[in-house]
């Protein structure tokens, strides 16, 4: 896991400066990219079925920079898009959390290695619908001007 920790602190680096540099709309497509990659390489991880010590540490820092990446895009949308400051994150976090229960509980009953693959695929799928989705409304929110 310190591999994961490495990777938020580069995705987390290299997202937020990049987007100081080029703006969301590039920093959209790249945390998609990062998202897709990392899904990639965990079904792989996962379909290839010998584990070793860098696969892992590989797998884990790729899924640390998209992490990290996310985090970066989302936080700085709910600090300066909504008037109050609190009730952005609150929610986020309330739902986060029942979010995480809910899969992990979903999770416990997957135990066959082709169980994983179609789970990784079906949340790889809502993670890029999501990305599109988030794309679409956040020209909507360009076209009106509202910072």
């Amino acid at each position: 896991m310190v591999f994961l920790g490495l990777g938020e602190i580069c995705g987390t680096v290299i997202n937020g400066n990049l987007s100081d540099r080029f703006g969301s709309k590039l920093i959209m497509i790249l945390n998609m990219c990062e998202v897709v990659l990392a899904f990639v390489l965990l079904m792989l991880f996962n379909w290839v079925g010998e584990f070793s010590l860098w696969s892992a540490a590989i797998v884990t820092f790729t899924w640390g920079v998209q992490d990290g990446g996310v985090n970066n895009f989302l936080y700085t949308i709910l600090g300066f898009q909504f008037e109050s400051k609190t009730l952005p994150f609150c929610v986020y976090t309330f739902v986060q959390n029942i979010f995480c229960f809910v899969f992990i509980c979903l999770e416990g009953l997957i135990n066959t290695q082709l169980s994983y693959l179609i789970y990784f695929l079906a949340s790889a799928c809502y993670a890029i619908f999501s990305w599109l989705f988030f794309m679409k409304t956040f020209d909507i929110y360009e076209d009106l001007e509202i910072d």
